[in-house]
């Protein structure tokens, strides 16, 4: 087991919201003890699964009150404070502290491309200006920003950067991550679910898969089999997860498609905020069809 605050798996809970876009507290509470009772190893909540940049500031702060209400005592919270700017970014984190969170997850800022003077000085006040531990989250195919390892390298020297989440699926870039961090207090995670096991494997700390929200045994099963340097079930485990993934593709949004999973399993309903789309029957056919055959 790792000596890290955090470790493991870590799933990015999805926001269960009615089909008028109201926050589905039941729903959440309900999913949050499945993941709970089925052995994650913390929660990551109000990240790109939990729909946090299109979902409004009300929800953003039931689902964080109610996941903190939960979490406590019980296992490691990381909140999203995902904005466009630094100082958004800052406002969102004091609506953190003043809840009573320990970590919050912040990307580079978006909509605007950033240099890396830019996400450094953005970094650098957000640390400056925090009370609490800070997950960095490399994630540039949304923000059109990437955090090199030369910039990383800078970023990591302040002391309540607790974490790094890299979901830019370059697996060179994530090993770079783990040998700056290997001899730190600073946890690496892998959030392309199609890299987590090979990670895990040379040294990352866990991951963050938006499927672990209704599998979690098959990744909590993968990181096992990663840590405990045992290749061949690591890799079977590995690729059937990568054809559960393959359900994402039925729908104009993916996070409809996993949510759609939620509401087979009994967990909560499907809908995603909008401009997604509904479902169609030939999407959900399909997406039922991938799970009979490797979710079974």
């Amino acid at each position: 087991m790792s000596n890290k605050k955090h470790f493991g798996i870590i799933p990015p809970v999805v926001t269960p919201i009615f089909e008028d876009c109201s926050f589905d507290e039941k729903g959440f509470i309900k999913l949050l003890t499945n993941l709970y009772n089925e052995g994650v190893h913390g929660l990551f909540t109000m990240g790109t699964c939990g729909e946090a940049t299109v979902l409004p500031l009300s929800i953003w702060e039931q689902v964080h009150r109610t996941a903190l209400d939960f979490s406590k005592g019980k296992m490691p919270l990381i909140c999203g404070a995902i904005e466009s700017s630094t100082l958004r970014v800052i406002e969102l984190i004091h609506k953190l502290e003043d809840m009573g969170a320990q970590t919050a997850v912040v990307t580079t800022p978006y909509y605007q491309k950033s240099s890396e003077d830019q996400v450094l000085r953005h970094f650098d006040t957000i640390c400056r200006e925090s009370s609490i531990d800070i997950f960095v989250y490399n994630i540039p195919q949304f923000t059109e920003t990437n955090i090199s390892a030369s910039l990383m390298r800078e970023i990591i020297k302040y002391d309540n950067i607790a974490g790094i989440k890299d979901s830019g699926g370059n697996f060179a870039q994530i090993l770079e991550f783990i040998a700056l961090c290997k001899e730190t207090n600073i946890a690496v995670f892998c959030g392309d679910e199609q890299l987590i096991g090979p990670a895990v494997l040379l040294g990352a700390d866990g991951g963050v898969p938006g499927m672990a929200n209704y599998f979690v045994k098959q990744y909590v099963d993968l990181y096992d089999a990663a840590k405990q340097g045992n290749i061949e079930q690591m890799f079977r485990l590995q690729l059937d997860l990568m054809q559960i993934q393959k359900c994402k593709q039925y729908s104009d949004s993916w996070v409809g498609a996993i949510k759609y999973i939620g509401i087979l399993k009994g967990i909560h309903e499907e809908f995603a905020a909008i401009p997604a789309a509904r479902l169609t029957d030939e999407e959900k056919e399909q997406i039922e069809r991938i799970l009979s055959l490797y979710a079974s």
